[in-house]
């Protein structure tokens, strides 16, 4: 635990000046000690001591050299022991002392001791980490806006540059035999979070804790009581993870899942070591036979070869490997990205999207003239909404699909289908209403009904495919969740969906459409295939000023809310009408129904 401070973080100390007394060893002026009246008090003398000296002008140096050895805590109680008196000491530093010395050191001295007791908020850190997973499960909260993708892309990077860090500051002060990851040394920094976060809480209530040198040897014993706090927490991660993982079949909530259930067996590694006995009598057993010290001993040797080897050569190249992964995490970030299927009317959304909140208004087919102004919003809409007959795409008359293409606003058609006409329509039939529809981008929304969920999540999966062979693959999708508590069982997959529409004009988003959404949102929460997933909203049309500043207060408190549609109709949805085909397709008469009103399974 120890190569990056004696290495790296000590020679950097000394180039700022505010190289640390180190209580074990270290070397002092008399005149130095005399003039700040001695060692100073306290669980962290050493520290203290320095910071008095520093402040008083002395400088310090660090000389990379070994004179001394010491010995380490030898228990794992001796090792909590010493941790809680460093953690409250430099807790207690931070509060009491740095302050009265601030004005007297010098800027990098203040940015150092501001600093340095931060270390030990790792416990406080720890805890978050090993909590988020299970909490989000429990709470089904987002901890995160990204894709599986984009995680990795993130996380794959730092942990990388974690492990060439360690094997880079095993290049001072090491013993030839020490080379390695020290898997160890990490499990045990972990385990001791709750230490870490009890020293914090004694400084600040100001709870003494007894001045005690650090046994550095002592009886080898199985240390339960010790290691309680790790396995409550471990136990619930595991029994979290567990649950979900048994309940849930999809991937955001398997990933948590697995992530949980990682931090418990974490945990439960920390806790196995510290169970001195069983480990001794474990590797007695181990060796007691002859072909299994034989198999265990030749293990062990090609083991400490291979760690020689790899960890020997990557840590002379470390600069070179780490400077190879920063390119090479830039490009393949860059090729991500670049490589994302972006719908061409997703690209047309993007001048709306990037603009902040854009509103629509649902029209009737056959209202539509150039340049028209809806009363449905302040000026022009950006979107117009229509609701069209039933059957297995949408159909638009001849002067409608003039009148769309010369307005400058994204139309979006939705219309009511059956699986049974999604499954069963040919080629020739999607070919033949696709020439029935606007040119340029559009915005498809099947308000699409099934049996079951696998049922519908099929019919929808093959409305995509069959459209987009014949000339639909430009054209955006639109969901709405038939259920609104059952929407990860409907999804039919990121691949199969642009944008996510929530109707808040039924009777039950009257009384509060926020709460509504939010309600709604915690149900997006478990998939988190619909985190990048922009929102649209469908609202009721009462006033339409005070309307759209509520929302525009909602799109703030949910940034994935990108535009809002205007309903003043809020009537029933069309009826599908089973079998009707393009050339036997009703026209609409009379006012537009709602859109985006969820339909029962």
């Amino acid at each position: 635990q120890t190569y990056h401070f004696y290495g790296p973080l000590m020679m950097g100390m000394n180039a700022y000046n505010t190289a640390q007394a180190i209580g074990a060893n270290c070397t002092f002026r008399r005149a130095a000690l005399d003039g700040i009246g001695g060692h100073a008090a306290g669980l962290t003398e050493d520290m203290h001591t320095a910071m008095r000296l520093h402040a008083a002008g002395w400088k310090s140096i660090y000389a990379p050299v070994v004179v001394s050895r010491g010995l380490v805590p030898a228990t794992l109680g001796a090792f909590y022991a010493q941790q809680l008196k460093w953690s409250r000491g430099a807790f207690d530093l931070l509060l009491h002392v740095y302050p009265k010395l601030f004005q007297r050191f010098s800027w990098r001295q203040r940015l150092h001791y501001l600093t340095l007791p931060l270390y030990f908020m790792s416990g406080v850190v720890s805890l978050i980490d090993f909590s988020v997973p299970a909490l989000a499960l429990a709470l089904k909260e987002m901890p995160w806006h990204v894709s599986m993708g984009q995680f990795m892309l993130h996380l794959g990077p730092v942990m990388a540059f974690a492990l060439l860090i360690r094997l880079c500051a095993q290049r001072w002060l090491r013993e030839p035999h020490e080379a390695g990851l020290h898997l160890a040394g990490g499990l045990l920094r972990v385990s001791t979070w709750w230490v870490y976060t009890l020293g914090l809480v004694y400084a600040l209530v100001n709870k003494r804790v007894p001045y005690l040198p650090t046994p550095k040897e002592g009886e080898l014993r199985n240390e339960w009581l010790l290691c309680l706090p790790n396995l409550v927490l471990a136990l619930a991660c595991a029994a979290v993870g567990g649950y979900q993982l048994w309940q849930v079949n999809d991937q955001y909530t398997t990933f948590m899942a697995l992530l949980s259930l990682w931090n418990a067996a974490i945990l439960l590694a920390a806790v196995a070591m510290a169970q001195h006995q069983v480990v001794k009598d474990l590797l007695r057993a181990a060796a007691g036979r002859a072909p299994a010290r034989r198999g265990v001993l030749a293990l062990a040797r090609r083991a400490a070869a291979a760690r020689q080897l790899v960890v020997w050569r990557v840590r002379r190249a470390a600069v070179y490997v780490a400077g190879g992964l920063a390119l090479f995490s830039a490009l393949a970030s860059s090729a991500y990205w670049a490589h994302q299927p972006v719908p061409t009317a997703t690209k047309q959304w993007q001048r709306y999207v990037g603009a902040g909140l854009r509103t629509g208004a649902v029209l009737r087919p056959g209202a539509l003239s150039p340049g028209f102004a809806s009363a449905e919003t302040t000026g022009s809409p950006d979107i117009i909404a229509l609701n069209l007959a039933g059957g297995p795409m949408p159909y638009l008359r001849a002067a409608d699909r003039r009148a769309l293409s010369q307005q400058p606003a994204l139309p979006m058609l939705s219309w009511p289908v059956t699986a049974l006409q999604a499954n069963g329509v040919s080629s020739q039939d999607l070919k033949a209403e696709r020439r029935n529809l606007a040119k340029g981008p559009l915005l498809m929304r099947p308000l699409l009904t099934a049996p079951t969920a696998s049922a519908y999540r099929d019919a929808w999966r093959q409305l995509v495919r069959r459209t987009s062979a014949v000339g639909y693959a430009a054209d955006g999708w639109v969901w709405s969740p038939p259920c609104a508590d059952s929407v990860a069982r409907y999804f039919p997959g990121a691949g199969y969906v642009h944008w996510v529409a929530v109707d808040c004009t039924q009777p039950a988003a009257a009384a509060d459409p926020a709460a509504f959404y939010a309600a709604f949102r915690r149900q997006q929460a478990g998939i988190m295939a619909l985190h990048s997933k922009p929102v649209l909203l469908i609202v009721a049309k009462n006033s339409t000023k005070p309307m759209l500043d509520d929302v525009q207060k909602w799109s703030r408190r949910y940034p994935e809310i990108k535009a809002v549609i205007f309903d003043a109709n809020n009537a029933a949805p069309p009826t599908p009408l089973a079998g009707a085909g393009p050339a036997r397709r009703p026209r609409l008469a009379g006012p537009a129904p709602a859109m985006l009103r969820p339909m029962a399974p």
